[in-house]
């Protein structure tokens, strides 16, 4: 009860991520201390946590400095949801959160977020002009993208992350029974699955049951190095729907770099679904029997070539490099420096 009192009173103030308040009064103490900062062109900040917003927000009244916000997410997940019912107490936190956050994105230059359908939310709600696109995007100097990384005695597919309780695993057991089903009993030997990250119990235990031997489903942290290793040796690249409007999800930037099939089930028409169709980076559905099937076809490529077939187009993936992406926001902000440094007529 006393935490409950103590966070409420906190988003009362402003605070809405109690651990990161001392942060935030150490951050805001070196400011002031340090003598040169007036000297500088702007201020970016990227969120969450929210008090970074706040804390651009000061720096942009104290010393006058452009304000660049780069939200990875929405001040509030909960409102990317397709099937959110707030409750009337989750209703007072998003609407704390809704108004600071609008106080403090009232002298905002420039919003920032990773995809269209997002920044249309976050500048309704925090009622923004200016914005601009820039996706995760992905490194392709940490990425292994050559075929012959591929494991040839085993057809792996892998998903990499967190699966949450809200996403739905029913139609993809539901394609992988089907395309098991198709095997012969020599084949289904061959096929291994890797599921890593899966913080929720009950999906654990549903992709334990459903898979038994055939899947290594691990929920603790693993190195990036290993996560990478285990992304080139594998076929089939697996992403779920997060049931949330215009969430890219960074895994999704770096299956794009890996040149693999990559099939996401179900499919949300948002998206990652355009991204997928647009970089021929393999198939989205809701279908099962048309994951199957596309499960079958790159089994046989890989039985008779040593890999499945895959052609992403050039031009699609380059575009979602790190640097491509981090160029669109360097521009962006150029223009507004150049925009503050120009002499007033």
């Amino acid at each position: 009860m006393v935490s409950m009192i103590v966070a409420f009173s906190g988003n009362l103030l402003g605070f809405f991520t109690l651990h990161a308040v001392h942060s935030y009064i150490a951050l805001k103490k070196a400011i002031k201390e340090h003598p040169e900062l007036r000297e500088y062109d702007a201020v970016l900040i990227t969120t969450s946590p929210h008090e970074f917003v706040r804390l651009g927000a000061w720096i942009n009244r104290r010393y006058g400095l452009p304000f660049i916000a780069d939200y990875r997410d929405s001040f509030d997940n909960r409102l990317l949801s397709r099937s959110f019912r707030p409750n009337w107490r989750e209703r007072i936190g998003i609407y704390l959160k809704r108004h600071y956050h609008r106080q403090w994105m009232r002298n905002c230059s420039l919003l920032v977020s990773v995809s269209r359908p997002l920044l249309q939310v976050l500048t309704e709600e925090l009622r923004v002009k200016d914005s601009v696109e820039v996706r995760n995007g992905f490194d392709p100097d940490l990425l292994t993208p050559d075929p012959a990384e591929i494991d040839r005695n085993y057809f792996r597919l892998i998903y990499s992350g967190r699966i949450y309780p809200h996403q739905d695993l029913a139609p993809f057991l539901q394609a992988m029974s089907i395309f098991l089903a198709r095997l012969s009993s020599d084949e289904r030997e061959q096929v291994r699955l890797a599921f890593y990250g899966v913080a929720d119990r009950a999906h654990a235990n549903t992709l334990n049951r459903h898979f038994g031997d055939r899947a290594n489903v691990i929920t603790a942290r693993v190195s990036q190095d290993e996560i990478h290793r285990a992304l080139a040796a594998s076929c089939i690249l697996l992403i779920f729907d997060y049931g949330q409007v215009g969430v890219y999800s960074g895994k999704l930037m770096e299956y794009a770099g890996m040149n693999r099939n990559i099939l996401k089930v179900p499919s949300d028409s948002g998206v990652m679904d355009d991204l997928i169709h647009q970089g021929r980076f393999g198939m989205a559905t809701s279908d099962p029997y048309e994951a199957a099937d596309f499960l079958i076809q790159r089994f046989r490529e890989w039985k008779r070539d040593g890999a499945p077939h895959c052609a992403p187009k050039t031009a699609v993936v380059e575009a979602l490099s790190m640097s491509n992406q981090t160029a669109r926001l360097a521009n962006a902000i150029k223009a507004i420096v150049q925009e503050r440094r120009a002499p007033k007529e």
